[in-house]
């Protein structure tokens, strides 16, 4: 695993991308932990949850401090959750007997957090310049 060992810095939205992956994480890992303790729900939900929850806080507090590894399973497991949940937003409409815009917005905040954490320059290559053609292999 490769880490700066430094925080990432304030002006990086990567930084709040991580910070939004924590709370969403910490989130659903105290949901989970509920839907344990006061039996609510089926019980690979609620294994579920909290999995995701503690993996989703983890990796974010990790990619904070300038893991590459940990930004691209945070970063994957936020898009995969976007996903899910936008095509389970009717599931949860009727289950929960609520709006649809509001079953939709937990996917809205994972695809937040996932485009926040996509900014990263760094881990896609996209901060170093272009060599010249002089320092192409093959090329005088």
């Amino acid at each position: 695993m490769t880490t700066s060992g430094k925080i990432l810095p304030a002006d990086s939205p990567v930084r709040y991308g991580c910070f939004a992956a924590i709370l969403i994480g910490a989130a659903l890992t105290l949901l989970g932990g509920y839907q344990l303790v006061f039996d609510a729900g089926p019980m690979p939900l609620r294994i579920a949850l909290v999995l995701f929850g503690a993996a989703t806080t983890t990796l974010g507090y990790i990619a904070l401090w300038g893991s590459r590894v940990g930004w691209a399973f945070v970063t994957a497991i936020c898009g995969t959750e976007t996903v899910g949940l936008l095509f389970g937003a009717p599931s949860i409409r009727n289950a929960a007997d609520i709006p649809l815009w509001a079953a939709a917005l937990p996917s809205l905040a994972f695809a937040i957090t996932t485009v926040l954490l996509s900014l990263n320059k760094e881990a896609t290559g996209q901060a170093h310049s272009h060599p010249d053609q002089s320092d192409m292999p093959g090329k005088k």
